[in-house]
């Protein structure tokens, strides 16, 4: 990522045509930025994704790095066999109780719900020595905010791909409009950066206005 946060801060500005930064202060549109950058990993986890060998806890239930942003998957034990995605209704259909079974060094299932994105549960139970590759999206790291107002206060480099950053400007201007939304055309312009936005991310829900 080499895409500075300064020249994203400045088109931003620019099309506003606030470079002083009256209505829309620098280190407004950088928190903008960073929720865009979350946004963007959220919906497009792929593009951030990284694989780590994680060392399982006792017991079925294991919780993500703390960094976690979206488990993509879990494709094998560290250097052993392929792990296979269970429903997890299905194997408390089948086998009750296999929470409590003795914990193995090899997985065979692991479940994984997203309505729990920290949470996932191997099966059988880990036990010692127990450990598996999971690939995950990180949580992008924030931009610093500036203590000033203009672009050229900001600092440091955005953390999604660069092929995001017309995604970005979109998505500040989407907020910087939301900000005046009940004044002449401003709604419409909200709306219609977030629709670029979307279209550049390929994401289908939209962000929230803030």
């Amino acid at each position: 990522m080499t895409t500075t946060a300064q020249s994203i801060v400045f088109e931003v500005q620019t099309t506003l045509q606030d470079l002083d930064g009256i209505r829309w202060p620098a280190d407004e549109i950088v928190r903008s930025l960073n929720d865009a950058q979350r946004e963007i990993v959220s919906k497009r986890p792929e593009t951030a994704e990284t694989t780590v060998e994680m060392d399982l806890v006792a017991g079925a239930k294991q919780t993500t790095p703390s960094d976690c942003c979206k488990l993509i998957e879990i494709p094998r034990n560290t250097n052993g066999p392929a792990i296979r995605v269970a429903d997890r209704a299905l194997l408390d259909a089948l086998d009750p109780g296999w929470y409590t079974k003795p914990g193995v060094k090899t997985i065979k299932h692991v479940t994984h719900e997203a309505s729990r994105p920290n949470t996932f549960y191997a099966y059988p139970p880990a036990g010692a020595g127990a450990s598996v590759d999971l690939v995950y999206a990180p949580y992008p790291t924030d931009v610093p905010v500036p203590g000033g107002v203009t672009y050229a206060q900001v600092t440091g480099d955005i953390d999604v791909d660069d092929v995001f950053k017309n995604a970005l400007i979109h998505f500040c201007l989407f907020r910087a409009f939301s900000k005046d939304a009940e004044f002449g055309g401003n709604a419409g312009l909200a709306g219609t950066h977030y629709g670029l936005f979307k279209s550049e991310v390929g994401a289908d829900e939209a962000p929230a206005a803030g």
